[in-house]
């Protein structure tokens, strides 16, 4: 009785060895498979066209900064967003092919923070 409880017990601890080394090679045969792909998808990709806004805004405190914070930072396209409180000043970087200047300054006016551009970068 005990062989044969320890043969079962040995069956059945060969058995994860075995699916894994064919999950192994699986995944192997499949990464390869990806890694022929990858090359192609950088290629398609472009390079972002981002441009760099630089706001003039009425902010008089760190809650107002905290709003547009809160608001614009996920916009779409907004990639980086800067507020100074002190010199009232709204730096925003954004990618040109999913938004435009007039989109950001009307999300802006919209959450009640009219802005002028200062400068285009």
């Amino acid at each position: 009785m005990k062989k044969i409880v320890i043969t079962l017990l040995l069956a059945l601890m060969a058995m994860p060895l075995s699916s894994s080394v064919n999950t192994a090679s699986a995944k192997t045969i499949a990464s390869e498979q990806v890694a022929d792909k990858k090359p192609k998808k950088k290629a398609e990709k472009k390079k972002k066209d981002l441009k760099t806004l630089v706001l003039s805004a009425d902010i008089h405190c760190k809650s107002c900064s905290n709003k547009i914070m809160d608001n614009i930072a996920f916009e779409k396209g907004v990639t980086d967003l800067k507020v100074s409180v002190e010199n009232k000043t709204i730096v925003l970087t954004y990618d040109a092919a999913k938004t435009t200047e007039e989109a950001v300054l009307a999300s802006l006016k919209k959450i009640g923070y009219p802005a002028e551009v200062l400068e285009r970068k």
